[in-house]
């Protein structure tokens, strides 16, 4: 699967002009890839829902946790005892004491532990966000189930429009030689014109079906292509043979 995908990203960004890769693909192989992160685009939202869910039930249960929280402060400082009206005078003594104090150095340590043990609406929220997450999972699981369906069908519809365009060639083939055939038997004297007029009106009218159901086969190409989400002028050849029971 990772060579498929790196086959479409080599082969998607084709220059003008240059004919379009042909991606030979079985129905599991269109399956996978629909199924892909980079498939279907309403699977990618729906796993955006459930990372959206994820994060909002987080957050609900982050309110019914403890809460620890810390601090520390640490403090170095010299005080003037002057600035708060303090002189140091000892009558007799020939000198002054300093007015400066310090350095003094101090450390606070504090710790604050809190839990909210009954908290009827954080626990409602929180039951909530688990019903939004069980929601965006089953939502996820039926948009791969749809996913999967668009595929099958999409590939189901390749397959019998590639083989109406099969039978078509087939019949402009015959057309063309019983055409052919009514020239020969009029150039032998055995046929009629109105036979040859016959001939080439049944070959032209061949032709036309050929080209309705080459049409109806790029239709359902799109289609496919659409449900797998790869880039529109990708070429896909369908391997499996659609069987009648």
């Amino acid at each position: 699967m990772k060579r498929i995908l790196a086959w479409i990203l080599t082969g998607a960004g084709l220059a003008a002009g240059q004919e379009a890769k042909v991606l030979p693909l079985t129905l599991d192989q269109a399956v996978e890839l629909a199924l892909a992160p980079e498939g279907a685009v309403r699977l990618q939202l729906a796993g955006e829902l459930i990372r959206q869910a994820e994060a909002q039930r987080g957050q609900a249960r982050a309110a019914l946790l403890p809460g620890v929280d810390g601090a520390y402060t640490f403090r170095s400082f010299t005080n003037n005892l002057e600035a708060f009206g303090v002189r140091l005078e000892i009558p007799g003594v020939p000198f002054r004491p300093p007015n400066f104090v310090g350095p003094i150095e101090t450390s606070d340590w504090r710790a604050q532990f809190a839990w909210n043990v009954i908290d009827l609406s954080a626990w409602a929220r929180y039951r909530a966000a688990g019903s939004r997450l069980k929601a965006a999972n089953l939502e996820e699981q039926a948009a791969r189930n749809r996913a999967a369906a668009d595929v099958v069908r999409a590939y189901t519809n390749l397959q019998r429009a590639a083989q109406e365009v099969a039978t078509a060639k087939a019949n402009v083939e015959l057309a063309e030689r019983l055409r052919r055939l009514a020239e020969s038997r009029k150039a032998a004297g055995a046929g009629t014109g109105i036979e040859i007029t016959r001939a080439g009106v049944q070959a032209a009218n061949e032709r036309t079906r050929l080209l309705a159901a080459e049409e109806g086969q790029t239709a359902a190409e799109l289609r496919l292509l659409r449900a797998m989400n790869l880039p529109l002028v990708t070429r896909v050849q369908v391997l499996d043979e659609l069987k009648y029971e």
